[in-house]
């Protein structure tokens, strides 16, 4: 997948992991961030691992949620995912910084896999990478939960499976694909997971169509991976779905409401962000006077910024029109009530009424313009020389 020449980029981007992360490697041990992540991501662990130790086995109920619930019936742990069933074994509150860490690089990583697998130069697929690093949005996932950060990470491994099915067609990137997809599943935080999904559907239509004829014999390869996807989280999917007629949507019919699924919608001014991105004052510093949603973010950069739009303006690219549809369907779909497409998705579509926050499909807003970015960037990359050390002068400043 990779070659030697891989090697200097890729720690480019283990570079950029350590300085982001250089106070907490100092010290360890102490907790980054709390929230939802000491009531969530640790809890949890410290009861799976306590129950495990101390019984031997996975722990089915928790008693300690008001009169308990069932606890391996809920997606939200994450107890499937493989770093949840190693802390099984060794448990220590401060592994959450690990494994936000080590998922912060990975999703570089994973970003940077994807952009050479659409034959993008090295180069602008680390400036690709690093936006999709260190673009605001996913920083600020940073004050919540650990779990979404891992779930974001996958994102763009979920599209490299599916363009490399796309490529080779063939059983053996059917299966690596359904594991890919599972352990974003796995990862527990499913509007994450559906978003990329629905995200993934447009991308796969948009390239069988400019495949024509030779995307018509993918669709068993596809299904292959769906049937495979389905025997590899049946664990998680068959009590998950056995407890959801007692889930809060279905016993209150508020919450299955248009109104419930459209809260905290991204407003049309917030695009000022783009540009300004404390426009709207600094949350901690109890300035803030927008939205009143920690997760509405959309800041990437404004030489990043330039570049997708030197991506949509100039280049011929094959892979900017799927991408540009997914920004734009991203944009409107997070938009929510303040458009009426969120409103016909949410008729035609299952699922949707599932979820709330419609503002969290900027996680693929931000993945699709950082692959714009990076599309930009190549195209300046392979100009003309002078124009080559533009591409490096970004490429550190960005």
């Amino acid at each position: 997948m990779f070659s030697k020449k891989d090697t200097i980029n890729i720690l480019i981007l283990a570079i950029v992991t350590v300085l982001f992360f250089w106070q907490v490697l100092k010290e360890p041990t102490e907790l980054m961030a709390a929230g939802d992540m000491t009531s969530d991501t640790i809890f949890s662990s410290n009861f799976m691992h306590s129950t495990f130790q101390q019984f031997g086995e996975r722990a089915l109920w928790n008693p300690y949620y008001s009169t308990g619930k069932a606890h391996v019936a809920h997606i939200e742990y994450g107890q499937y995912y493989p770093t949840s069933l190693l802390f099984l074994f060794a448990y220590k509150d401060y592994f959450a910084n690990f494994l936000i860490i080590i998922h912060f690089f990975l999703a570089g990583l994973f970003m940077y896999t994807f952009l050479r697998s659409l034959n993008l130069r090295r180069s602008s697929a680390t400036i690709g990478a690093v936006i999709f690093m260190l673009n605001r949005h996913f920083l600020m996932l940073f004050s919540g939960d650990a779990l979404p950060i891992v779930a974001y990470s996958y994102i763009p491994l979920v599209f490299f499976g599916m363009e490399k099915l796309l490529k080779h067609r063939d059983l053996k990137w059917s299966v690596i694909f359904a594991i890919i997809v599972s352990m974003q599943f796995f990862a527990g935080r499913v509007q994450y997971f559906y978003y990329t999904m629905l995200a993934l559907s447009v991308y796969t239509i948009c390239r069988i169509i400019s495949m024509r004829k030779q995307g018509l014999g993918l669709m068993k390869y596809i299904l292959a991976a769906a049937i495979l996807f389905l025997g590899i989280t049946a664990i998680q999917l068959i009590p998950m779905a056995e407890i959801s007629s007692f889930t809060i949507q279905n016993e209150n019919t508020a919450a299955t409401t248009y109104e419930f699924s459209a809260q905290e919608s991204v407003p049309l001014k917030h695009f000022i962000t783009l540009l300004i991105p404390d426009f709207f004052g600094i949350r901690v510093e109890k300035s803030y006077w927008g939205s009143p949603s920690w997760l509405i973010d959309m800041y990437f950069g404004i030489l990043p910024l330039i570049l997708l739009l030197i991506c949509l303006i100039y280049t011929k690219n094959p892979y900017k029109k799927p991408i540009a549809i997914i920004l734009a369907f991203s944009t409107i779909f997070a938009l929510g009530s303040y458009t009426p497409f969120y409103k016909i998705l949410y008729e035609i579509l299952p699922g949707i009424g599932l979820f709330k926050v419609p503002g969290r499909m900027l996680v693929i807003f931000v993945f699709s313009a950082a692959t714009l970015v990076a599309i930009g960037a190549e195209h300046i990359v392979g100009s003309t020389k002078t124009n080559k050390r533009l591409a490096v002068i970004l490429a550190a400043i960005s």
